[in-house]
């Protein structure tokens, strides 16, 4: 199951890292009144595969990833999934580096991290896209059925390999940003999900990395509005070199957004980085 924004509930994780864990029960304490807790359990990830773990959860976002480990420690950790039945999405961060996000969960993730000696000891997911990518970095497609228990050893499906191709391609619906067409993917293909998937044997599923063009996020969109029409579509399927009887698998996309959600986003937008100049 994947997670869109939705006005009424929205799902979101909380990690607390081992140098937080002296704060771990008054953390917990606090999601449980403020959220709904839905799952909690301890991750444990291999002492030789830590490292490739952590760069596959951030990304670009740590540079040096053995700073990362100094400022949140190596070991056992704590991920706590909950809803929000009145989520409140509007922007925060500052002018240059904006996110839209559930406001109260952003800020419950600050106040967890001065709890926790003001360092980035906490991670969490502010939005549903952050909660479909980092679940299909911790646990993958499956995670409801994982997190049933309570204590879970398990690298990322990078490391311990994908078990067929349909593992595959549900892991990389998750990142939200990927249109699988057969053994193609056209993506806006960014370099976490690369990251992520580092040295993975794309031949072993059939896939090769030069299979997997670039596309613009004008083009991504524009796909997204003709993939139900099949005239158009077969054209697409043409320009890009794709057999017409190529079948599409692709996630339950969120429906284009209304011409009014889309005016009161930008609104709101314009008013932070005015507040923030």
């Amino acid at each position: 199951m994947f997670f869109k924004y939705n006005e009424h509930m929205d799902t979101y994780l909380f990690i607390i890292w081992p140098k937080a864990l002296f704060a771990k029960e008054k953390i917990i304490k606090d999601i449980a009144e403020n959220f709904k807790i839905i799952y909690h359990s301890t991750i444990h990830w291999t002492a030789a595969n830590y490292e490739n773990n952590l760069k596959a959860l951030y990304g670009h976002k740590i540079p040096d990833v053995k700073d990362k480990i100094s400022c949140i420690g190596k070991g056992p950790f704590e991920l706590i999934v909950f809803a929000d039945d009145k989520p409140s999405y509007d922007y925060r961060g500052n002018a240059n580096d904006t996110i839209y996000c559930n406001t109260k969960v952003f800020d419950k993730k600050a106040l967890y991290r001065k709890w926790t000696c003001g360092a980035f000891r906490v991670h969490g997911s502010s939005n549903s896209d952050e909660f479909n990518h980092d679940m299909a970095v911790l646990l993958g497609p499956d995670y409801q059925m994982i997190l049933k228990d309570k204590d879970i050893h398990l690298d990322n499906k990078a490391i311990t390999g994908f078990k067929d191709e349909d593992d595959f391609r549900r892991t990389m619906m998750m990142f939200g940003d990927n249109i699988i067409i057969n053994k193609t993917i056209i993506a806006k293909y960014s370099t976490d999900i690369r990251m992520f998937l580092g040295n993975c044997d794309y031949e072993i599923l059939g896939i090769k990395e030069k299979e997997i063009p670039e596309l613009a996020i004008d083009e991504y969109e524009h796909y997204l509005m003709i993939k139900d029409n099949p005239a158009i579509l077969d054209q697409y399927l043409k320009d890009h070199g794709l057999a017409k009887e190529e079948k599409i698998s692709t996630m339950t996309a969120m429906p284009a957004t209304s011409f009014i959600k889309r005016f009161k986003r930008e609104l709101k937008l314009f008013l932070f980085k005015l507040r923030n100049r």
